[in-house]
């Protein structure tokens, strides 16, 4: 801009036309840039929860400390609850690529508990889904026949042995089917 021969007036009148014109762009830029920002941060949220999803996966799926799947999904046998092994089977079969269905079924029911893995045998079943099911339904079955089995002693069996039974004290014994027998308490 050039400033000779002006006047004092002229000068201002062309200084602010021309912050004028370029406050337009500034605030057009300024309008551009939180545009920007918005859909930065709308990448980047969504960038973290794919980063929360492959971890998820992983975490689920994801490498194990042994070298071959397949032959650990064979060795893998229940000691707990049916659940933990179902997910631990579940677990490995995600590493192997091609597993036939059968296989997998086949190699839950041969490493079940030997209670469950015969009944869960007589239904014949093809999907890992249905095979899980019926071991769970036997588990849950079992576990309601033990509880059963054990019942807390009644005021008849403690009128009969003499003896109170201290008041913190909760005693179980098995119900035998010949008789019961009165539990002798010690105070």
């Amino acid at each position: 801009m050039d400033t000779r021969n002006k006047s004092n007036n002229d000068f201002r009148y062309e200084v602010t036309e021309i912050l004028t014109r370029h406050e337009s762009s500034f605030d057009q830029l300024n309008s551009n840039a939180n545009q920007m920002n918005t859909a930065i941060q709308n990448v980047m949220a969504k960038l973290q929860t794919l980063q929360e999803f492959n971890k998820a996966v992983l975490l689920r799926s994801g490498p194990t400390d042994y070298e071959d799947p397949s032959e650990v999904l064979t060795r893998l046998k229940q000691v707990t609850v049916i659940e933990a092994y179902l997910e631990a089977i579940e677990k490995l079969s995600h590493r192997v690529d091609n597993l036939p269905k059968n296989f997998l079924v086949g190699c839950f029911i041969a490493r079940l508990k030997d209670k469950v893995r015969l009944d869960v045998k007589l239904k014949h079943p093809k999907v890992l889904a249905y095979a899980s099911g019926v071991a769970r339904l036997i588990e849950i079955e079992e576990r309601n026949s033990l509880q059963k089995k054990w019942i807390l002693p009644s005021e008849h069996s403690i009128l009969l042995s003499g003896h109170r039974p201290l008041l913190h004290q909760t005693v179980m014994f098995p119900i035998s089917d010949e008789t019961l027998l009165p539990h002798q308490f010690t105070n």
